[in-house]
């Protein structure tokens, strides 16, 4: 092995070296409870072993590794956190965005977090934690936020949604409604990294979204195959420079679709009111970055 291969091989091997070293620091410690003196590691060859057929799920959102940390007590409790952490913000909340539910007791820890009985999730930055308890009783709320909160102390990200979100326009914007799939979108093998936030105007719920490609080639590459499929199952397109409308097969029943695109961009979205549409199209399209 080379000398330059030697040092780069060194280098990995202290990056990871110091990753699980800082993993137990992420957990704080629990009055009246005992936990190991390190976590529980698992990455992408592994983590199936540890929530089996999920595991797909969470990998395609570029995890890399996931912490797991259990608390016990004396009376049986037991306390289990794990802490997720993907490539980079935007699939931190992904994930967390497709397990959220569409209602619930929101909380403000970290990000954005939930609680249920029992369960206690948040995202911050590329980390999501999940928390679940068994027998806490009356404990359970309070004893899981805190240690929520001390988890999200120790995480190095700061707290905020990923970019894109904010060129959504906050009129009529749903609160905690905001998701992101990394593939598929609309069930559509070719349309990928979907940002999308639900709208609600008087009795009309609409769902805007923007696409996000690596490059504006990719973008226009996405564009034509979108295209391309309608015209193929009888779509009529009507097409501008950068404005296409027609009907998507899959979804006649949402109304038609307007898409507009620029750059890295793609947004868009279904409403049988033209006017809503395109009030949301042109704030969406003023509000992205100019490339």
């Amino acid at each position: 092995m080379s000398k330059k291969h030697l040092i780069a091989f060194g280098l990995m091997l202290a990056c990871a070296a110091l990753q699980f070293a800082g993993a137990p620091s992420l957990f704080p410690t629990l009055a009246g409870l005992k936990a190991p003196e390190n976590p529980a590691e698992y990455t992408a060859d592994n983590l199936f072993e540890y929530i089996n057929g999920a595991a797909d799920v969470f990998i395609g959102y570029d995890f890399q590794h996931l912490y797991s940390m259990t608390y016990s007590g004396p009376s049986g409790e037991s306390i289990t956190a794990d802490v997720y952490v993907h490539a980079d913000r935007a699939n931190g909340f992904g994930i967390y965005s497709q397990e959220k539910p569409r209602e619930g007791e929101f909380l403000t820890i970290g990000t954005e977090g939930y609680y249920e009985n029992g369960i206690l999730n948040f995202f911050q930055g590329r980390y999501y934690v999940k928390i679940s308890a068994f027998d806490l009783g009356e404990r359970d709320r309070t004893v899981l936020a805190g240690l929520a909160r001390g988890i999200s102390e120790r995480i190095p990200d700061k707290p905020g949604l990923p970019r894109t979100l904010e060129a959504f326009p906050e009129a009529n914007r749903l609160p905690n409604s905001a998701r992101f799939l990394r593939r598929n979108f609309l069930g559509h093998g070719f349309l990928e990294n979907a940002f999308t936030w639900d709208y609600s105007f008087e009795n009309l719920k609409i769902q805007p979204f923007i696409l996000v490609a690596a490059s504006p080639e990719a973008a226009a590459a996405m564009v034509k195959a979108y295209l391309d499929f309608a015209k193929s199952r009888g779509s009529e397109i009507r097409k501008e420079t950068d404005t296409a409308r027609f009907t998507d097969p899959y979804y006649r029943s949402r109304g038609g679709l307007t898409i507009q695109w620029r750059g890295r961009y793609v947004w868009g979205l279904f409403s049988p009111d033209a006017t809503v549409a395109d009030r949301l199209i042109k704030a969406i399209a003023s509000a992205l970055p100019e490339e």
